[in-house]
């Protein structure tokens, strides 16, 4: 069985070159800070079909890049 964390640890190495467009190049709010490392001991959410509430034991939320990242988490925006 493959783990969410593999699963999501490969879409950051896979979709970025894959989605690139500069067609969506929106700037980073001033208050993301785009520099954070990926946490560890936490669980991942995959929310391509629709932003939801994540738990509160989930700490890197994927969504797609249409869609407000989720505060207070890490955050990987992709095409689904």
């Amino acid at each position: 069985m493959i783990s969410a964390e593999l699963v999501c640890a490969l879409s950051l190495l896979v979709l970025p070159g894959c989605c690139a467009s500069d067609e969506d190049d929106r700037p980073v709010p001033p208050d993301v800070d785009v520099t954070a490392a990926l946490p560890v001991g936490t669980d991942v959410d995959c929310q391509l079909g629709g932003p939801s509430a994540p738990s509160e034991n989930v700490g890197i939320v994927v969504r797609d890049r249409h869609d407000q990242p989720s505060r207070g988490r890490y955050n990987v925006f992709t095409s689904p």
